[in-house]
């Protein structure tokens, strides 16, 4: 998909993905000022295939599910990946999953209780809790 998506100042509850987006190129997304409740996973959610040269921005969403923001996409070519202040300390499973295509995503706040998990790789991760053996899948020092 490529093109302008925004979903912003919306309340989502009752769904299995909160905000579903897949195999971008060249796109700009932004997901910012939501509600997103009661759903599997509650917010940002890639699934499959590949992205390409695409800005993606979630910020300040308010996040209570099984599992916040996860991007299982691998990312190809360069991508702006930027999660910043989302409150996903409600999750019941993990706040933030970086799948292994992952690559260059900046993590930013949300709270000291914000749960990553990065099985990614050079992914930044600030002012949240990673909740494994260290950053990427080596459990390298990136930040």
């Amino acid at each position: 998909m490529s093109g302008t998506f925004r979903v912003t100042q919306s309340a989502l509850r009752n769904v299995g993905d909160g905000t579903r987006t897949a195999n971008l190129k060249g796109a700009d997304v932004v997901v910012s000022g939501n509600v997103i409740e009661a759903t599997s996973y509650a917010g940002f959610y890639f699934y499959g295939g590949e992205s390409y040269r695409s800005t993606i921005r979630v910020k300040e969403n308010q996040i209570r599910g099984y599992v916040g923001l996860a991007l299982e996409q691998w990312f190809n070519e360069p991508m702006d990946c930027r999660l910043q202040a989302n409150n996903v300390s409600d999750t019941e499973f993990v706040g933030i999953w970086l799948g292994a295509g992952t690559t260059g995503c900046y993590v930013i706040g949300g709270s000291t209780k914000t749960t990553v998990v990065d099985d990614g790789a050079g992914n930044v991760l600030v002012g949240v809790n990673n909740m494994g053996s260290g950053l990427g899948p080596t459990g390298g020092g990136n930040c």
